[in-house]
């Protein structure tokens, strides 16, 4: 499976997001889960000495300009259309790659994860109404179907999920996974919830992920139709068990 993230920022520049991209990135990696990271942080300063970039797939794209936080790679659309994943997962809301992930997530027919690292509404106390233009605008331009349309809405918070449903989102669609969450009895025996799976702690993330390598009687398979291939039908497959699992 190939999962690929927008991150604006990530290593070697050091935030709460990127962080998360590495280590998931990491440990599905050692899963047999490739991640496809897309930044617009340039290589630039050192990584931090624990932290290693090696054999994790990174495309730094080049930055064209900026407005305020929307930093503009013009390359990156033709880039994310030839590129191949089963399922994007944005790190970030109002930001440019992920708009353009979004995009092309509807244009590929791919499961779609918005992970705002934040609540949706917070800009309205965070900033004096005098300066809520550029948010709104943006909200207004896209409709909210980033967030409306998105498969899942990973937050951290009780208080962020409200402000999700607040914004607009389905909440049968958001999904609260507090960081340093541990694995429990309960959720150790609920296997189908593939969102949980990708975004858990790691010392849950390889306990729900052993769970899903045993199981492959998950995934419902039929003979594969004329005119695919094995490797074809098996990203198709592969597509409708995440689907699936989304609900």
């Amino acid at each position: 499976m190939i999962i690929a993230r927008t991150a604006p920022r990530f290593y070697p520049e050091v935030t709460g997001p990127g962080k998360q991209v590495y280590h998931i990135s990491r440990g599905l990696q050692h899963l047999g889960y490739t991640s496809q990271i897309y930044t617009t942080t340039p290589i630039g300063r050192s990584t931090p000495s624990d932290i290693s970039l090696d054999g994790l797939d990174v495309t730094r794209l080049p930055l064209s300009f900026s407005l305020m936080q929307f930093d503009v790679a013009i390359k990156f659309p033709v880039i994310i259309l030839k590129s191949d994943f089963d399922m994007l997962h944005v790190h970030g809301y109002r930001d440019y790659l992920g708009t353009v992930a979004f995009a092309a997530s509807q244009f590929r027919r791919r499961p779609f994860i918005l992970q705002p690292h934040g609540s949706l509404l917070a800009y309205k106390a965070l900033v004096p109404a005098s300066q809520w233009a550029p948010y709104q605008l943006y909200d207004d331009t896209t409709r909210r179907l980033i967030a409306l349309k998105a498969d899942r809405v990973v937050v951290a918070t009780d208080q962020e999920r409200r402000e999700a449903i607040e914004y607009g989102v389905s909440p049968q669609r958001v999904r609260i996974i507090p960081p340093g969450t541990l694995l429990t009895k309960e959720s150790k025996r609920n296997r189908s919830d593939m969102v949980r799976f990708l975004f858990a702690e790691p010392k849950c993330r390889s306990h729900l992920a052993r769970i899903l390598h045993d199981r492959p009687d998950s995934i419902r398979t039929t003979q594969h139709s004329r005119g695919r291939s094995r490797a074809q039908f098996g990203r198709e497959t592969r597509i409708s068990f995440i689907r699936n699992r989304l609900g």
